[in-house]
């Protein structure tokens, strides 16, 4: 493995995938992707990402759901947690930091929001 800033990013729309991916192979980063939960949560365990990019709506669970485990697993806890969502209400807000998110990012992406805050 190389020593480039590791990026796991789950959500099941490719099309968000493609651009978040643009986004930050310009910025250095290694970005993996995982259209669901279940196998973001093995992704992570597999490579230790220093960050995690979040969806909130996915097929087989929840966003908030998957913060959860990786909060709950001591290997992978400490791994910053940025929510990904349309929903901007401040309930979707909230809800996402106290769960263990630390940061919240809106869709569609602003590429100078991302940057900044990964």
């Amino acid at each position: 493995m190389n020593n480039r800033f590791r990026v796991v990013f789950i959500d099941d729309k490719r099309v968000n995938y493609e651009v978040m991916e643009a986004i930050l192979r310009r910025s250095g980063c290694e970005i993996f992707w995982e259209s669901n939960g279940h196998d973001g949560i093995k992704k992570i365990e597999e490579i230790c990402p220093e960050i995690i990019l979040l969806d909130i709506d996915l097929p087989d669970m929840g966003g908030f759901e998957i913060c959860q485990v990786i909060k709950n697993k001591p290997t992978i806890s400490e791994i910053p947690i940025i929510f990904m969502s349309g929903y901007v209400e401040e309930e979707f807000i909230e809800k996402g930091f106290l769960v263990g998110g630390a940061d919240y990012i809106s869709k569609p992406f602003k590429r100078r929001e991302v940057v900044a805050r990964i």
